[in-house]
């Protein structure tokens, strides 16, 4: 499962996100370790942050029939449902 997400808090002294932290031990509650957080950029615009967080959605979504990337997955919704669609909203193939 993957629900990504955008923290606008400093990160942890040890680098990692308070947010993303938060989540993911609620999230390990039933069975601990089975879900970890990924800080996959850092230092971005708030505005760069939410485009990212797009492109990572759009990207789940044309792999998987325009499915959002998990059950607790909220926003933002995928602008595309096709591999297809991902190619001609950001010029170049999913698997990239």
């Amino acid at each position: 499962m993957m629900k990504p997400g955008i923290s606008g808090r400093p990160l942890n002294k040890n680098g990692t996100s308070p947010r993303a932290n938060q989540q993911v031990n609620a999230l390990n509650k039933p069975q601990a370790g089975r879900y970890k957080a990924v800080i996959v950029e850092k230092n971005k615009t708030r505005l760069q942050a939410k485009a990212t967080e797009q492109k990572i959605t759009d990207k789940h979504a044309a792999r998987n029939n325009g499915n959002i990337p998990s059950p607790t997955h909220r926003n933002p919704l995928p602008q595309v449902d096709t591999r297809d669609g991902y190619l001609r909203l950001y010029g170049t193939p999913d698997n990239r």
